[in-house]
């Protein structure tokens, strides 16, 4: 049987389902490969992400598309503090309406304004998940 709570199992989008990873879109596979990430909440304030790693380029290269996880809690996102007007204005809203939105959608923004390595850090691999 699959050890679904170890990331490197999590190979297809069914499993990550099984393992109760959601992501922006209804869809987890278009969350996935389109929005390039999905989560699932851990408790006790902590969420684990799989996202897409970067190519060279910074963006994810759709045919040899490789992922990463980053586990992350609200304490991750001290740091951006002095960028919260910038990324709630890229967002369309105000401050306070951006920090009262759930913790994976501001992760999301975040990582729409700032990049993925700037949110998740630099990636030296990752796995593959299966489409479909």
């Amino acid at each position: 049987m699959t050890d679904l709570n170890r990331v490197e199992n999590l190979d297809s989008i069914e499993k990550l389902r099984k393992a109760g990873f959601r992501g922006i879109d209804a869809s987890l596979e278009i969350s996935l490969f389109e929005y390039n990430m999905v989560w699932k909440d851990l408790g006790d304030g902590q969420w684990l992400f799989v996202h897409a790693t970067p190519n060279t380029s910074g963006l994810p290269d759709d045919d040899d598309m490789e992922f990463d996880s980053t586990p992350m809690s609200e304490q991750d996102l001290e740091w951006i503090e002095d960028k919260l007007y910038d990324i709630a204005s890229h967002t369309g809203v105000a401050i306070g309406e951006w920090k009262s939105q759930p913790f994976c959608d501001r992760i999301y923004d975040a990582v729409s304004y700032l990049g993925f390595e700037n949110i998740f850090g630099s990636s030296y691999g990752g796995f593959k998940i299966e489409k479909g």
